[in-house]
């Protein structure tokens, strides 16, 4: 995705991490690029209001409770901000009710690779609910709470609710929710190959079963017999084109439009990064500000057909991909870079080659455990690297060099003369190369993401050692840098941005 996205933005070479006294610091670095102030001129807002159920036959087969009077609750409402609602609200459940789960639910329609679309799904009380500012909270009738561990399932049963509330506002579906049970990829059905029985409450033949599956149908037959529209079907359009104009929580002065999210861009930014960068209201989010040039030839509905353009943005990492939200453009996703052996994310650190080398030691022994990791320590301070053993053969993991294997006199215990051997080959390559070159072109690892500051790469860093079980904490040196340390295996390791 990052690739067909044309990202393109230049990090300066800095210097290379310094060395100096480490002062532990009990609290994620502060970032400076943004007042940690709250958004003081967005209105909150908070509709109240009763839910209803669909009345007769119709409620309990469907069971969906529409959000008639849009009570939308107290969100941080941000316009094609809808993961960012999202995110709050699992983090306030969770924090509420550790016993139970909470996920989210995010949907793209590709190419296009806008989020329309941030559901919460959650268990409660042994039942599975779904809450979005759209279609408000509500449970998931014919699912039940062993399925939030089945994320095919749920993309596909939020979906289908999505494609509902479009049609009632007569707004053609481009989903592929044709089957909340099928899987696309082998054709077979999700729950009967797990050994569950298909049921939605009120059905029982088999072809009442097979249309409520279908939730695309379901929602048809629906609007057939009931002319009820949900009246959050106004806003899911705005969430799914990105155009907010006609959302409006009524009239005001001169009988102009109250808008749903009152503020200007700079608004709305502001108060993504104060939300995001807020751990009681979220947790702990790699998070930025700055501006991005992205291409935006792949969004579809007002923005098609948009040329490069540099964003003023809100960048963030979230369940293994990295965000950018705009006001205009709203929330566009972004895949890591992943390494090609062990699967796992690369850190994208600047001048990050310990920790990388490091986090590759790491993962790489979890996902082989029958195999052999070593970090290989920089001779000149800087370049560390890995080596690895694979069917006998021992490879290194270079961020400088890249991958390659090792001639056979080397064995994976001979970790001085592999250093040396390291040393000499970076040695020999930098004097091809422009001072400052953090990594042999077209091999190194990836040393930024779009709109990175050191703050939210030192955050993404420490997620991912914290994830894997690898204790560390934020630190601060002598020139009052951001940076991380980790203990592995006995041995400290202190990473420090680039000045």
């Amino acid at each position: 995705m990052a690739a067909a996205l044309g990202i393109s933005i230049r990090a300066p070479a800095g210097d290379a991490p310094p060395s100096g006294a480490i002062n532990s610091s009990a609290n994620p670095p502060s970032l400076s690029d943004v007042s940690s102030t709250p958004p003081a001129n967005l209105e909150r807002v908070e509709v109240r209001g009763e839910r209803e159920r669909l009345p007769g036959f119709l409620g309990r087969i469907f069971g969906y409770s529409w959000n008639v009077s849009e009570n939308w609750g107290s969100n941080f409402h941000i316009r094609g901000g809808q993961l960012v609602d999202a995110i709050g609200f699992r983090h306030d459940y969770l924090q509420s009710h550790p016993g139970e789960k909470a996920t989210v639910v995010v949907v793209t329609r590709p190419p296009n690779p806008r989020v329309t679309q941030a559901v919460v799904v959650y268990t409660s009380g042994g039942r599975l609910r779904l809450e979005s500012v759209a279609t408000g909270d509500i449970q998931a009738w014919g699912l039940t709470a062993a399925d939030i561990d089945r994320p095919e399932v749920l993309r596909k049963y939020v979906e289908g609710i999505r494609d509902t509330y479009l049609m009632g506002e007569g707004f053609s579906t481009i989903g592929d929710a044709q089957n909340m049970f099928l899987d696309t990829g082998t054709g077979v059905n999700i729950q009967t190959a797990a050994g569950q029985t298909p049921t939605i409450a009120g059905l029982s033949s088999a072809g009442q079963v097979a249309a409520a599956e279908n939730t695309v149908d379901s929602a048809m037959l629906m609007a057939l017999v009931q002319d009820v529209k949900p009246s959050g079907g106004a806003l899911a359009v705005a969430e799914e084109t990105g155009d907010y104009s006609k959302v409006w929580r009524g009239h005001g002065v001169d009988n102009a439009p109250v808008y749903l999210y009152p503020g200007s861009s700079d608004d709305m930014l502001t108060s993504a990064f104060h939300w995001l960068n807020d751990e009681n209201k979220v947790g702990l989010i790699p998070v930025a500000r700055g501006r991005v040039k992205v291409d935006l030839s792949h969004l579809e509905g007002r923005n098609k057909g948009a040329p490069d353009a540099t964003q003023s943005a809100v960048v963030f990492d979230w369940d293994g991909v990295h965000y950018m939200y705009t006001d205009q453009f709203g929330t566009l996703g972004m895949p890591f870079p992943r390494n090609p052996v062990t699967g796992a994310p690369y850190l994208v650190l600047k001048n990050g080659d310990l920790l990388e080398s490091l986090y590759f030691v790491a993962t790489f022994a979890r996902k082989y455990p029958n195999e052999k990791a070593a970090l290989v320590p920089p001779v000149d301070g800087i370049h560390a690297a890995a080596i690895f053993t694979q069917a006998g053969h021992i490879w290194m993991m270079s961020p400088f060099l890249g991958r390659f294997e090792l001639p056979d006199r080397y064995k994976s215990e001979h970790i001085g003369a592999i250093s040396k051997l390291h040393d000499a080959l970076i040695a020999r390559e930098l004097k091809k190369l422009p001072p400052g070159t953090a990594s042999l072109p077209a091999t190194g690892l990836p040393q930024v993401l779009p709109g990175d500051s050191s703050n939210e790469q030192v955050r993404r860093a420490y997620l991912a050692f914290t994830e894997l079980g690898i204790p560390g904490g934020f630190v601060v040196n002598e020139k009052n840098l951001p940076g991380l340390k980790v203990s592995y295996q006995g041995s400290e390791y202190a990473y420090f941005a680039p000045n």
